[in-house]
């Protein structure tokens, strides 16, 4: 089963994206979108964009499975910048923009437009998180990989079209506590919204050892959610 990759198309002056698109033969038609935010803490580093590991992982599994994947860049700012909103904000409005770019090109991509997932890992789940909970995108459900945001950064969320949520977090995670996801589950459900919590013992931020558990769980999800 073949896979393209069309890698650095630029949606805006200064940042780009990659497509991951199913073989056609075997996936033929209109397919479901699954756009994939890159982590790192909001700051430039070796691999810490649209070519993380997990996220062409991730990409490459799911475009396999006959999703047309897309994994934008965003704006980073380096490590002596203490506007963490500020940072937040510019990958917000980023991968907004991104989302725009491909609707707008949906019968060139071969893309189902009434299905379409928000996913992202670490940085990148936060940035999901905010932008599927903040804004008026309609989305099929939002993906949150190790990013469960912390309860001060969801205060601003205003839920317009509650998308349903599924999160993965470790309980050993040294980096965003797995506390968080709990919060944020409760948080929802309070709001009616469909929330769930894959919940990996003593795992690490980043737990991809668990990664057949992972894209499992959110194979299952996906396809709850799917029209």
């Amino acid at each position: 089963m073949e896979l393209k990759l069309i890698a650095d198309i630029s949606f805006s002056d200064t940042l780009g994206l990659d497509v991951y698109l199913p073989d056609a033969q075997a996936h033929p038609g209109a397919r479901p979108l699954i756009m994939w935010v890159h982590g790192g803490g909001f700051r430039p580093g070796p691999g810490d964009d649209k070519s993380q590991s997990y996220i062409v992982t991730l990409s490459i599994e799911f475009a396999k499975r006959g999703y047309v994947c897309v994994s934008p860049d965003y704006r980073v700012r380096d490590k002596s910048s203490n506007d963490r909103a500020g940072m937040i904000a510019d990958a917000v409005q980023d991968v907004d923009a991104a989302l725009s770019w491909i609707r707008e090109r949906t019968d060139e991509y071969g893309i189902d437009r009434h299905n379409t997932f928000l996913a992202g890992g670490s940085a990148g789940g936060i940035t999901a998180t905010i932008l599927g909970y903040t804004s008026a995108r309609q989305l099929n459900g939002l993906i949150n990989l190790w990013g469960n945001p912390a309860p001060e950064l969801t205060e601003s969320f205003t839920y317009p079209e509650r998308p349903p949520y599924f999160s993965v977090h470790g309980t050993a995670d040294k980096l965003i506590p797995y506390e968080n996801g709990p919060a944020l589950l409760k948080n929802l459900h309070e709001h009616g919204i469909e929330a769930e919590l894959l919940t990996i013992p003593d795992g690490p931020h980043t737990p991809m050892r668990h990664r057949e558990e992972i894209i499992e769980g959110i194979q299952r999800f996906i396809d709850r959610h799917s029209r």
